[in-house]
């Protein structure tokens, strides 16, 4: 499997990780307008990654992976923020941060190779 496909998959997969761990939390009056945040970054994550490939231009391409990195450190921020207001452990909660700092690991990798590349 190729490496940007595996990027591609891992950051969907992600999003539907998210969503069936945050599912049950809808119930909550609380969390209902709250959960929203976190899908929509997370969602925008693989969303960004995905155009990027067919962006025109190294520039473009560099651009995309930039949202796709704030839009994971956002999705970072909600993911912390329920888990402490939780009243319960959210099930597959860790796991789904371990997740995602992979995922941005590899992205903030790629933006770095992009802008050496880009530099030459």
């Amino acid at each position: 499997m190729g490496y940007k496909f595996e990027l591609r998959e891992r950051a969907y997969q992600f999003s539907v990780k998210l969503i069936k761990c945050l599912r049950p939390l809808f119930s909550d009056k609380v969390y209902r307008t709250i959960l929203n945040q976190p899908i929509r970054s997370a969602t925008s994550i693989s969303a960004n990654v995905c155009e990027a490939k067919y962006s025109g231009t190294e520039k473009e391409y560099a651009r995309y992976f930039e949202i796709a990195l704030k839009s994971g450190n956002e999705t970072m921020h909600w993911l912390r923020l329920i888990s402490d207001t939780a009243e319960s452990e959210v099930k597959g909660m860790e796991e789904l941060k371990k997740d995602l700092e992979e995922i941005l690991k590899v992205i903030a990798a790629s933006l770095i190779s992009l802008r050496r590349k880009q530099k030459k």
